[in-house]
C-alpha cells in the first residue's frame, strides 16, 4: 500500500512539471517569433495551441486532485501552485493576442530582453517543478532556484523602467507608445505570474521545514 501511496504521489509532482513544461513551450514559441526583427505571426499562433493545452491539462488535473484522498501537499497548495503556472502561460498568450490586435510588426531591443527573460525563467520553473518532490527532503535546490527566478524578476523590472524611459523620452509617435508601452507592461507582467509561481514553492518549503 506504501508503495503505491508513493508512485500516486510521484504522479502529482509529474503534473506540475508538465504544467511547466506547457508554460516553456509557450514561452520558446514566442522566442521564436521574436527571433528576426520582424514577428513571425505564424509562430505566434503556435502559441494559442499551446494554451490551450494548458487548459485542458489544468482542468484534468483539477479533476484528479478533487477525487484526491491522499495529496502530498496542503489541498490549497495544489491548486494554488496549479493556477499559478496556468497563469504564466495565460500571461504568454495575451502577449501573442496582444501582438495580433495592435498589428505589432517589429520587436525592439526592450521586447527582446524580455522575451529572453521569460524563456530563462520558464527554463528555471520547469527545473524547479521537476525538482519539487524534494522540498522536504534536499530544500536547498529549490531555494536556489527561486532566487535566480527573483534575480530574472528583478531583471525584468529593470528593462520595463528603461523601456519605458526610452519611449517617453525619445519617441514622438503617440500610436507606437501606447503600443509600447502596453507591451512592455504585458511583458513585465509574465514575468510576474513566473516569480509568483516560486513564491508559492517558497511557502510550501517553508511551512516543510
Amino acid at each position: 500500500m506504501g508503495k503505491m501511496v508513493k508512485n500516486r504521489q510521484n504522479d502529482y509532482f509529474r503534473m506540475y512539471a508538465k504544467s511547466a513544461r506547457i508554460a516553456s513551450r509557450a514561452a520558446q514559441a514566442m522566442q521564436k517569433a521574436f527571433a528576426n526583427e520582424e514577428i513571425d505571426e505564424e509562430e505566434l499562433r503556435a502559441i494559442k495551441g499551446i494554451e490551450h493545452e494548458g487548459d485542458q491539462h489544468m482542468h484534468e488535473s483539477l479533476r484528479v486532485i478533487e477525487d484526491a484522498f491522499i495529496m502530498p501537499l496542503e489541498y490549497t497548495d495544489m491548486i494554488d501552485l496549479l493556477r499559478g503556472i496556468e497563469n504564466v502561460t495565460d500571461s504568454i498568450d495575451a502577449i501573442a493576442n496582444h501582438i495580433y490586435m495592435m498589428r505589432v510588426k517589429r520587436t525592439d531591443k526592450y521586447l527582446s530582453k524580455f522575451i529572453d527573460c521569460i524563456v530563462d525563467v520558464n527554463r528555471k520553473l520547469e527545473t524547479l517543478m521537476d525538482m519539487l518532490h524534494l522540498y522536504k527532503k534536499n530544500p536547498a535546490p529549490l531555494h536556489e532556484l527561486i532566487v535566480e527566478i527573483n534575480h530574472l524578476e528583478e531583471v525584468g523590472d529593470s528593462t520595463y523602467q528603461a523601456g519605458m524611459h526610452a519611449l517617453f523620452g525619445h519617441e514622438t509617435d503617440p500610436v507606437k507608445i501606447l503600443v509600447y508601452s502596453r507591451m512592455y507592461e504585458l511583458m513585465e507582467a509574465a514575468m510576474d505570474c513566473s516569480e509568483d509561481v516560486a513564491d508559492i514553492v517558497e511557502k510550501i518549503v517553508v511551512s516543510a521545514t
